[in-house]
């Protein structure tokens, strides 16, 4: 079973596909405030290479590196952000010290009525509190090797006995995450918009369609089937509508493509191929059947075979 697409999305230049695909990788580095440690990964090369193509980004589109900026100014000073539609998420861990730090373990004393211990913190010596915070804290300011030096210290402390959280980590992954909130808080807010928008258009009801569930970044929609390619376009259509009406000024764009059961379809067509591609090498039958069966082990053999013969129902049941 092969699905109809109504908007083709595939690149016609492999060439451009790759840009693409290091573009895109860049855009989420800058989503989500990595690093060139991270984006290396991502673009498969060495660290030099991730910060000369951040920073050759950030030159191009400096609108974009003043954006960011401007976020995590925002969200030091308020500790949260809001999205395009006013939506706040709150980040009460960029309220935190870098460290935390008490003079002394936690206690304990035992509560024999209900026969168990309860921790409690200690009178802290304030004074010796502020003063180990205080030399972490320049510590690991210190240009050079402050930040490992400040690991050792933090250890040390520990070991004479004293309460030292380090809060860096957790003001550190709330800082990252601003901008990123924004973006895909904005994005939830609008795909939210858009099944509202289906769900009360009159021409899709009248067709049959409805909303069935939001998978990530796509919304799967029923109908009947001899109305599925008109659905198709009332739906893309409907999407787009619901964000002028939220007053976005940016044109938007929506990729619909009509299946006969969503993903079932795509996993048969794979599936369909690879046996085909099989037998075109020149293995026999069986052989094919059984390279499929090893495959694909997570399905029963009776559904592989199915879909190897193109004659796979999902109607029936038995994945």
């Amino acid at each position: 079973m092969k699905f109809k697409v109504i908007r083709d999305t595939n690149p016609k230049n492999p060439e451009g596909k790759k840009r693409r695909a290091v573009s895109k990788g860049i855009c989420l580095a800058a989503m989500y405030g990595m690093g060139p440690q991270l984006l290396k990964d991502i673009l498969k090369c060495d660290v030099e290479e991730a910060k000369e193509k951040m920073k050759l980004f950030y030159k191009l589109f400096p609108a974009i590196d003043n954006f960011v900026k401007k976020n995590l100014e925002f969200s030091l000073k308020n500790h949260y952000i809001e999205d395009y539609m006013g939506r706040r998420r709150y980040f009460p861990d960029l309220a935190l010290p870098d460290y935390t730090v008490y003079a002394n373990k936690p206690e304990y004393y035992d509560i024999p009525m209900l026969d168990c211990r309860s921790g409690l913190y200690s009178i802290s010596n304030k004074q010796k509190s502020d003063d180990i915070l205080n030399d972490l804290v320049n510590t690991s300011k210190m240009k050079g090797d402050g930040f490992e030096l400040a690991k050792f210290k933090e250890a040390a402390y520990k070991k004479e006995g004293n309460y030292i959280l380090n809060n860096k980590a957790f003001k550190s992954k709330a800082y990252t995450q601003t901008t990123n909130a924004i973006i895909q808080g904005g994005a939830a807010t609008i795909t939210k918009a858009g099944m509202l928008e289906i769900d009360r258009d009159p021409e899709i009801k009248k067709l049959g369609g409805k909303v069935l569930i939001p998978v990530h970044d796509e919304i799967v929609c029923e109908g009947d089937f001899e109305h599925a390619e008109k659905l198709g376009e009332l739906v893309a259509e409907a999407m787009i509508r619901s964000s002028r009406n939220l007053g976005i000024s940016v044109d938007m764009a929506c990729d619909c493509y009509v299946v006969h059961h969503w993903f079932i379809d795509e996993i048969a067509g794979k599936i369909r191929q690879h046996y085909l591609d099989l037998l075109n090498s020149g293995k026999p039958k069986e052989d094919a059947l059984g390279v499929i069966f090893c495959t694909y082990n997570e399905l029963t053999e009776m559904t592989l075979k199915e879909m190897a013969f193109g004659v796979y129902d999902p109607l029936r049941g038995g994945l």
